[in-house]
């Protein structure tokens, strides 16, 4: 995902999560959120994405943009959009979990 679009976005609950990981707004130290945006750094292994539609802190078009940005730069990407939320795919109880779980292992 882009690092700059999803803090405009502010995405997760309190709107703060990537500053807190990043240690600082990019404003701050724009070369630091340059060298380690994702988007920008394509990895050298395949990459299974998994994400929930219905997810309300990460929008799946966060998902939509990385996977189209590798793929453009070459890169071997996977991807498995379940109907549920951010949730859903941690909750061993539910339908997204033995889905994303058998996605994972086909992978492999």
């Amino acid at each position: 995902t882009d690092l700059f679009g999803a803090d405009d976005a502010q995405l997760s609950d309190e709107g703060d999560a990537i500053r807190k990981w990043m240690g600082c707004p990019p404003y701050e130290n724009e070369s630091l959120w340059k060298n380690l945006n994702p988007i920008d750094l394509p990895p050298k292994s395949p990459v299974l994405l998994i994400h929930g539609e219905r997810d309300v802190d990460v929008p799946i078009e966060q998902s939509e943009t990385y996977a189209r940005a590798m793929k453009a730069k070459g890169c071997d990407v996977q991807k498995v959009w379940l109907p549920g939320d951010h949730y859903s795919i941690i909750d061993a109880a539910s339908d997204d979990w033995l889905v994303q779980q058998d996605a994972i292992l086909d992978w492999l």
